[in-house]
């Protein structure tokens, strides 16, 4: 009879702290700082990231590909997870004004802030679908705009009262927005506040900017959210009652997608035996753990993966976490 994903989840968290306990140079667990190796791959290859012409600068310069040290045409960079999400936040100031200068979001920020202070009620908001359309992508809340009558309870409701039908919703995306529209306290001058305002309009800018990531590639779009939110999270249930933050700690410790439904409390149990949220709130941890998130979306997602790789499947239920980093490293490394 086949283990239960949990108890099977279990056993291999029993196996990797057994060998976390005895293998020396192996990968640590995450309570622990990952390796640079992890965090950059490129430092595999003792390169730095901007030696690394890209595809287009070969191609487009009608030259041969560089030769390297064997006499073979270098192989050209490969794009990735973990590539992508570090371009994009190593700088997230310019990626965000250059999102915000594009002319559709130009467009419906424009929209917004000409007409959001004429929003007197909870009414005035759903009855403006545009202005409505976008206070909902700014938190994230897209899939729910078909939900007015959903949506107009939980800002009736507000806040204040502990028992609310805001604060009694474990998604923590509806309290940020009944936060930022809270007609029940405010009133008619909900809308003059900036959590209306420019906090919105910047939640609506960093929002596109993720969707645009994700339509590329989704592991870069739960990597970046992940890194928004990380700070807020409070405890093991706050992750599991967030789907996107949910796969992304599922995929970093290596966990089947199964475990996704099983009982919440064993879940939370697993989970806090291989993962210390209250580490989150460190940079070089946080770093450290969307380094391994983004390394393994990218071997398990990849369908263009090297020869080498596809040998092993890496994909496999059977394979081991840590060498899918180390063989991921090798891939990204490889010129």
């Amino acid at each position: 009879m086949a283990a239960h994903p949990v108890e099977a989840a279990e056993q291999a968290a029993d196996r990797d702290d057994e060998a976390d306990d005895h293998a020396h140079g192996s990968y640590p667990s995450l309570r622990q700082p990952l390796p640079r190796q992890v965090l950059d791959p490129l430092a595999c290859a003792g390169l730095a990231r901007d030696a690394r012409p890209s595809l287009e600068a070969r191609q487009g310069s009608g030259k041969p590909a560089a030769i390297d040290h064997r006499g073979f045409p270098r192989m050209p960079a490969m794009s990735s997870t973990f590539t992508d999400y570090r371009r994009i936040s190593a700088n997230m100031p310019k990626a965000l004004d250059r999102t915000a200068s594009e002319s559709s979001v130009k467009r419906e920020v424009d929209y917004y802030n000409s007409h959001i202070g004429d929003v007197k009620s909870i009414d005035d908001l759903l009855a403006d679908t545009r202005l409505y359309t976008f206070a909902m992508k700014a938190y994230g809340l897209d899939d729910m705009i078909y939900a007015k009558a959903f949506m107009k309870k939980a800002l009736t409701g507000g806040l204040t009262d502990a028992n609310s039908f805001a604060n009694r919703l474990s998604d923590s995306r509806y309290k940020d927005f009944v936060a930022a529209f809270d007609f029940n306290t405010y009133g008619d001058k909900t809308t003059a506040r900036p959590e209306a305002g420019k906090n919105t309009v910047a939640a609506y800018v960093q929002q596109t900017l993720e969707s645009d990531a994700g339509a590329d590639d989704e592991g870069v779009r739960l990597a970046l959210y992940f890194t928004r939110k990380a700070p807020q999270i409070k405890s093991i249930f706050g992750i599991l009652a967030d789907k996107a933050l949910g796969e992304v700690v599922r995929t970093a410790l290596g966990l089947p997608a199964e475990v996704a439904g099983s009982n919440i409390d064993a879940q939370a149990a697993l989970i806090g035996r291989k993962l210390d949220v209250a580490s989150l709130k460190d940079p070089v941890a946080l770093d450290a753990f969307i380094g391994r998130f983004t390394a393994i979306w990218d071997v398990r997602n990849d369908t263009t993966q090297s020869p080498a790789l596809m040998l092993f499947n890496p994909s496999g239920p059977d394979m081991d976490t840590d060498l899918l980093l180390k063989l991921q490293n090798i891939r990204l490394g490889a010129l």
